[in-house]
C-alpha cells in the first residue's frame, strides 16, 4: 500500500482503528466466527504495514 499522500495524523488514526476492530474480534465470539482467518491476516498486515510507516515518518521528524 502506498501511504505517501497520508498524514501522520491520518496513518495513526487508521492504525486505531485497525487495532479496535482487532480487539473486537478477539473479544467478541460472534465476531470472531464471522470473520474468516484470511481477513484477520490481512488486518495484521495492515497493523505492520501501519505501524512501520509511522515509525519512519516519526523518524525523520
Amino acid at each position: 500500500m502506498n501511504y505517501a499522500n497520508y498524514s501522520l495524523k491520518n496513518l495513526e488514526a487508521q492504525l486505531d482503528h485497525v487495532c479496535e476492530l482487532m480487539e473486537l474480534i478477539r473479544g467478541d465470539r460472534k465476531a470472531r466466527d464471522a470473520f474468516q482467518d484470511e481477513e484477520y491476516c490481512y488486518l495484521l498486515k495492515m497493523q505492520a504495514m501501519l505501524f512501520e510507516e509511522i515509525r519512519k515518518r516519526r523518524k525523520a521528524q
